[in-house]
C-alpha cells in the first residue's frame, strides 16, 4: 500500500489538536457535523481527511489552494 493510499486516523487528543479546540468541544462537535468511526466499545478515531473536509466546510472554501490572507500570495 502506497502513502497516498494509506488512511490517517487520529485519537481524540490529536484530532482536538489539529482543530485547536478541546476534547469536549471535538466531542460536541462530532456528535452532529464531524463524523468519527467507533471501535472497542466507546472508543473513537477521525479521520483527517474528515477533519480537512470539515474546516474546508466551515472556511467556505478549499483551504489547500486559497491563501488565507491576500498578501501570502504576493509574498
Amino acid at each position: 500500500m502506497s502513502s497516498a493510499d494509506e488512511v490517517q486516523c487520529l485519537n481524540a487528543k490529536e484530532a482536538a489538536n489539529m482543530l485547536r479546540i478541546s476534547q469536549s468541544s471535538l466531542r460536541s462537535i462530532q456528535e452532529n457535523e464531524l463524523p468519527s468511526v467507533k471501535i472497542f466499545g466507546k472508543r473513537r478515531i477521525w479521520l483527517r481527511s474528515d477533519i480537512l473536509a470539515y474546516i474546508r466546510l466551515k472556511a467556505g472554501r478549499d483551504i489547500s489552494s486559497t491563501p488565507a490572507n491576500v498578501w501570502d500570495s504576493i509574498c
